[in-house]
């Protein structure tokens, strides 16, 4: 998802449920979805016009519609992320990169 944007930022929230709740066939999953899908198309329209931005839902109308996340879990993650297992994650990824893309290895070192 995060090629779909375009600039590598991290997708909204709202466009991760609305990717996740879509079978192939573009079909939402169930009525509930439906009704969810509705609010946050509302929600996002209402923004678009008001501040005449991007009509994608983003990470407030989320909430508004699903309500604040409990402390400790991480909605649209998948089961068992947490915050601190999510930064450690990112942390992991970016170390690696750095120690494999263009960081002076110790064969380069002049000694």
């Amino acid at each position: 998802m995060m090629q779909e944007t375009g600039d590598g930022a991290q997708p909204s929230k709202g466009v991760v449920w609305i990717k996740t709740h879509r079978r192939k066939d573009g079909v939402l999953v169930d009525v509930e979805s439906e009704r969810a899908m509705e609010q946050l198309e509302n929600l996002a329209s209402q923004w678009a016009t008001t501040s005449g931005g991007s009509s994608v839902p983003n990470n407030d109308d989320f909430d508004q519609i699903f309500g604040v996340e409990r402390h400790g879990y991480m909605r649209t993650y998948g089961l068992g992320v947490t915050p601190s297992t999510l930064s450690m994650s990112c942390r992991n990824r970016a170390s690696e990169s750095t120690s494999t893309g263009g960081g002076f290895g110790h064969e380069d070192r002049d000694e």
